[in-house]
C-alpha cells in the first residue's frame, strides 16, 4: 500500500465504529479496488499520477462500467488530496457520507434479534435433550 492508502486506510477503519465498515484491496469480479463498503456498495479508489495518461483513463472506464453494472459506486480520489496534514481525516469524512447517503434503509440493524424462524434463536427452540445430528439416537429410538 502507498502512503496514501495507509493514511485512508486508518481513518477509513475508523468508522467502523459508526457502522461502515471497509475493505482493503477487495476483489470484486477480474478487479482488485483499493477500498470498498460492502453495505453501501460504494467503491472508494485513489488515484496517482497512472490514471492521467490515456491507458489508465480507458482502463478506469472499464472497471468503473463494470463496477456499475453491478451497483457499486466508484468514488475516485486524487492521490494528493489524501497527503498533509488532516487531509485523509476530510476526505474520509467526504466518503462517509457518500456511503450513509447510499445504505438500504430496510436492511436490518447489525446485532438486531433474528426473525421469527431464522438465526440463532431457532436453534434455542429446539429440544436440548435430542442427541445433535450425526450422534447415535437415544436409547429405544432408532437403530444403533
Amino acid at each position: 500500500m502507498t502512503k496514501g492508502e495507509v493514511l485512508l486506510w486508518l481513518e477509513l477503519r475508523a468508522l467502523k465504529e459508526e457502522g461502515l465498515r471497509f475493505r482493503r484491496q477487495a476483489p470484486i469480479g477480474p478487479y482488485v479496488v483499493d477500498f470498498v463498503c460492502l453495505g453501501s456498495k460504494l467503491v472508494v479508489e485513489l488515484d496517482g499520477d497512472l490514471h492521467e495518461f490515456e491507458h489508465g483513463k480507458r482502463h478506469d472506464l472499464n472497471r468503473d462500467a463494470f463496477l456499475r453494472s453491478l451497483g457499486y459506486l466508484t468514488m475516485r480520489i486524487d492521490y494528493d488530496e489524501v497527503l498533509g496534514t488532516g487531509c485523509a481525516w476530510n476526505v474520509a469524512q467526504m466518503i462517509k457520507g457518500a456511503a450513509l447517503s447510499r445504505q438500504d434503509p430496510t436492511r436490518p440493524l447489525r446485532d438486531h434479534p433474528p426473525l421469527k424462524g431464522e438465526g440463532k434463536a431457532e436453534h434455542a427452540r429446539q429440544d436440548p435433550t435430542r442427541p445433535l445430528r450425526g450422534h447415535p439416537p437415544l436409547k429405544g429410538e432408532g437403530s444403533a
